[in-house]
């Protein structure tokens, strides 16, 4: 992103040439656009990297909750673990994962 910006800077500088009539109007209207299509890559680079990091925060915080509601219900019994998965959502996951570590399925070993 910061290199396309850079990019844009430098061809700002004959586009604005072209504008004070210092180089050929055809040549600054060039330069011109290529700045504007680089400052708009540059947009496009960044908005993406933003929700790449944005994405990345969420499921963190998702496996953090979920880390956090299953401490919190590891004592509970099996009973009580599957009615909160009957009910589904974070605290449903937590407990489905909690019975699936007590009970494991059949041919497979607990790690």
């Amino acid at each position: 992103m910061w290199l396309l910006i850079m990019l844009s800077t430098v061809l700002l500088l004959p586009a604005l040439a072209g504008a004070r009539g210092l180089v050929s109007p055809r040549t600054g209207l060039l330069f011109a656009l290529a700045f504007l299509l680089c400052l708009c890559a540059a947009a496009l680079v960044g908005w993406q990297g933003r929700q790449r990091e944005q994405e990345s925060r969420d499921r963190l915080s998702e496996t953090t909750g979920l880390a956090i509601l299953a401490a919190s219900l590891r004592d509970a019994d099996d009973a009580t673990l599957s009615r909160i998965e009957a009910k589904g959502g974070p605290a449903g996951r937590a407990a489905a994962l909690l019975l699936q570590q007590r009970h494991p399925p059949a041919g497979h070993s607990p790690s």
